[in-house]
């Protein structure tokens, strides 16, 4: 016959400790093993991503480098709500919808825009039978543009903000899709005009010296500034064909851009 053992409550107290004492190495072991796993497998990834053109768009701030600025950044947003996915936006400006534009971006917070005065258009481009391409623009000038003389415009001020596909500038400069702030500039005698478009989240040039037609009238009294957009289809040889996108807005100021190529794709 067996006697079952009693043990004094020092005796178990000893028997815990060295219990806990034991399984706390056994789990230090796998946590310690787990970590190094993650690093190994972090250290490989990123070497991998190096390489990789996706890497760009963890530049946040835009400035061309990968750095200790962007991960602030995006601890500092963690868990806020972003504006609207390229999507949901080309379905907002396809249906003419005011929420569609912002009353104003990052890269100009002091520059306001009021979204029941812009202009929005679309066209789709059917190249086969099964293939097609679909243009989305919004176009609006500065709520305050009528307080500009065109001596101060030609300085080079941000007069509107556009939302573009993806394609390239008159001059070859390629354009992503997204919101650009459009900024004019013009000589001294205020002959000869320029229009740069800039990244509306960082403030970058993206296309630069884009030839504007202004033109230069007596200033009026209207509740607003009038703008316009304009897609055209030039066919060229060969069955291929250009999109271009012109913009153009009448300004009580004085200041009148004439139907300005600012965007264009070409298709073989």
């Amino acid at each position: 016959m067996i006697r079952p053992t009693t043990k004094h409550p020092a005796d178990v107290c000893r028997e815990a400790l060295m219990s806990r004492s034991g399984s706390s190495r056994l789990w230090s072991s796998h946590l310690l093993g787990l970590v190094m796993a993650v690093a190994l497998c972090f250290t490989l990834s990123t070497s991998v991503l190096r390489a990789q053109d996706p890497c760009v768009f963890a530049d946040v701030n835009g400035d061309g480098i990968v750095d200790d600025a962007d991960l602030l950044r995006v601890l500092f947003c963690f868990g806020t709500e972003t504006e609207q996915t390229i999507p949901q936006l080309n379905r907002m400006v396809a249906s003419r919808l005011p929420s569609a534009f912002p009353r104003s971006f990052p890269a100009a917070p002091g520059v306001n825009f009021d979204p029941e005065n812009a202009a929005f258009a679309r066209t789709r481009i059917t190249r086969t039978p099964d293939s097609f391409f679909d243009v989305f623009v919004a176009w609006d000038t500065r709520a305050d543009f009528e307080q500009f003389s065109p001596p101060r415009i030609a300085e080079g001020l941000i007069v509107g903000a556009t939302y573009l596909p993806r394609g390239e500038s008159p001059t070859g400069q390629p354009i992503p899709e997204g919101w650009y702030l459009v900024q004019m500039q013009g000589t001294p005698d205020l002959e000869t005009w320029r229009i740069n478009l800039l990244d509306a989240r960082t403030g970058a040039p993206v296309a630069v010296g884009i030839s504007a037609s202004a033109n230069l009238t007596p200033p009026f009294v209207a509740p607003r500034a009038w703008n316009d957009i304009e897609i055209r289809i030039v066919r060229l040889t060969n069955g291929a064909f250009c999109v271009q996108i012109y913009l153009t807005y009448m300004c009580p100021n004085g200041v009148i851009l004439d139907r300005t190529l600012v965007w264009q794709r070409c298709f073989p």
